[in-house]
């Protein structure tokens, strides 16, 4: 199980993990912890960690990866998950803690 992506911000790393699932890759998120999960940068070196379960996909993923960077964001305004209520930041298609949908693309 190859580590593919890490970075200080959890949040961007969930980010980046919901989008590969989205594009039928598993991964295993690791090596976060409660400040990272409250929006503190961690110290030292306790950056999270995405993880693939195929060795056979770390190619794919690290083009993806090119094309995610490369891509323009359109930051919209942060809105509230139908589904479980959090409150999810403008530049997110999903949500990260549930994958409900954006309101509208439903």
């Amino acid at each position: 199980m190859p580590l593919v992506y890490r970075h200080l911000d959890y949040v961007n790393v969930a980010q980046v993990q919901s989008w590969l699932q989205s594009q039928g890759i598993a991964t295993e998120l690791r090596n976060y912890n409660i400040s990272s999960l409250a929006g503190e940068v961690p110290q030292g070196n306790a950056a999270a960690e995405l993880w693939v379960e195929d060795d056979a996909e770390v190619g794919r993923i690290e083009e993806l990866l090119r094309e995610l960077r490369q891509a323009p964001v359109e930051a919209g305004p942060d809105w509230t998950c139908p589904a479980c209520r959090e409150v999810v930041p403008g530049t997110m298609g999903e949500c990260w803690k549930c994958s409900g949908p954006r309101p509208e693309q439903i």
